[in-house]
This record gives structure tokens, sequence and C-alpha cells, in this order.
């Protein structure tokens, strides 16, 4: 399984980053966007999703899209969520150690 705080904390410190340059440069702190997901491998070709995505509104973080995977799909739709969980594991891996 896959933990979306990884995913969670790698956009705040992001959105950190980029509330410090704006300040440094005198720019305009761009919105940020959140995102939690998670990824249950539950086979070699079966998986599940829960992904979400947060942004500011009315000076709160509130969920603006994403949900679970559906329950009646295809084992297609199951392995193509097995690939999308890897790609996700290796892009987070690249990007949080390089």
């Amino acid at each position: 399984m896959y933990s979306p705080l990884v995913t969670w904390s790698k956009n705040k410190a992001k959105a950190c980053a980029a509330a410090i340059v704006a300040n440094i440069t005198g720019a305009n702190m761009p919105d940020p966007i959140f995102m939690a997901v998670f990824y249950g491998l539950i086979g070699k070709r079966y998986a599940i999703s829960n992904v979400n995505v947060y942004q500011f509104r009315d000076g709160l973080i509130k969920n603006t899209s994403g949900g679970l995977s559906s329950s009646r799909v295809s084992d297609i739709v199951r392995y193509k969520e097995v690939i999308y969980a890897e790609a996700w594991y290796k892009s987070i891996t690249s990007d949080t150690f390089g």
C-alpha cells in the first residue's frame, strides 16, 4: 500500500517553497493544490485507489475532486490501477530522493 501522506507532505513542501520564493521576489503566491493519493495493491494484476484533490476555498482547505475507485469495473481497469500505482511510486521516489 502506498500512503497518501507522502504525496500530501510533498505538496505542502512545494507550496511552502513557492511561498518563500514569491515572498523574496515580490511575485504573487500561486494558489496551492494538494493531493492525497492512496493505492492498495491487492495482487499482481489488481489494485484499488483513493485520490483526492484539495484547494483553498473561502479561507479553508476543501476537497474539490477525486474519490474511490469504483467497485464495478473490469479486470483491465484494476490492472491499469496497478500500472498507475507503480508509476506513482517511481515518480514520488524520484521526486523525493532524486
